[in-house]
């Protein structure tokens, strides 16, 4: 099976709603207090109206199957900070790549997709100057974290929780971890022989909450 990974167009709405929804879906099963499937009412269109971010240093790619849109990334290239010479965090110094969110429609997992979403925003942050890539994925997920994990990804932080409201289903055990690797690392190409299982990742800074830049 050929999967072509290009920008998005008109009339991919609905093939990006779908594998919204079915990210959505997969999470509410994993952790229902966290998640949720979000509303399907109006979302194709909202992709179709403004399918992701734009500019130099955004990037939203899909990843076409068979004529059906099966997958999309997001990602954005930040600059280095000012004032870094006062930060003890090197990285604050660095160009880096952000993959905001990397979603694979569930039903096509298995078949190389995330790898190819995965590498391709891998090699636009490379050419762009990006020394590291960093991303966030639900600390408990099964399929996710060993993804990465695979691709050469390190658990580089971890997000603590703590409910603040009495009885909040905010569980406070749950966390996330940042993973970090050089864009240099090896770069995924075609289907990865790991690539045992595909994977829905929750991208930075939000949970299934759609984030446009």
């Amino acid at each position: 099976m050929s999967v072509q990974i290009r920008p998005p167009r008109p009339g991919d709405g609905e093939g990006m709603a779908r594998v919204w929804l079915s990210a959505g879906a997969y999470y509410a099963e994993l952790d229902p207090a966290h998640f949720q499937v979000p509303s399907a009412e109006g979302l194709a269109e909202s992709f179709d109206a403004d399918p992701g971010p734009r500019g130099p240093d955004a990037l939203q790619l899909v990843a076409e199957l068979d004529g059906e849109v099966a997958g999309w990334v997001t990602a954005r290239i930040e600059r280095p900070a000012a004032g870094t010479a006062y930060q003890f965090v090197r990285e604050s110094g660095w160009t880096r790549l952000f993959v905001d969110a990397l979603v694979v429609d569930r039903a096509l997992w298995r078949h190389g997709i995330g790898t190819e979403l995965l590498a391709a925003a891998e090699s636009w942050g490379r050419d762009r100057g990006a020394a590291v890539v960093r991303l966030d994925t639900y600390a408990e997920g099964p399929v996710a974290v060993p993804f990465y994990e695979r691709h050469g990804y390190r658990r580089r932080s971890i997000r603590f929780q703590k409910p603040l409201l009495p009885g909040g289903a905010q569980g406070a055990q749950h966390v996330l971890h940042d993973a970090a690797v050089p864009v240099v690392l090896r770069l995924a190409r075609g289907v990865d022989p790991y690539d045992g299982a595909e994977f829905l990742a929750v991208g930075c800074h939000h949970d299934l909450v759609r984030h446009i830049l």
